[in-house]
């Protein structure tokens, strides 16, 4: 996919990596204890959910890349 922007690039579109989203900022969202429990699986394999959902060792750093860039891009939008 990155070929294809690279190619046929979006006028007025940036693409870049977003901050990660701080402990702070996702306890915008959910409970402290939820919170403990998904950061003490950073680093780790195993399941977040009952067998529901899978967390692998860089699950944690994907899941705080995403919802950083998700308000990133937001501000961004806000900022013009």
């Amino acid at each position: 996919m990155n070929e294809l922007l690279d190619a046929e690039p979006i006028p007025g579109v940036q693409f870049k990596a977003g901050p990660h989203v701080s402990y702070e900022q996702l306890g915008r969202l959910h409970t402290t204890p939820y919170h403990d429990h998904i950061f003490s699986l950073e680093g780790k394999t195993a399941w977040l959910d009952s067998g529901t959902t899978a967390v692998s060792p860089s699950s944690i750093k994907a899941l705080t890349t995403a919802a950083g860039s998700a308000i990133d891009a937001v501000e961004c939008v806000v900022r013009g």
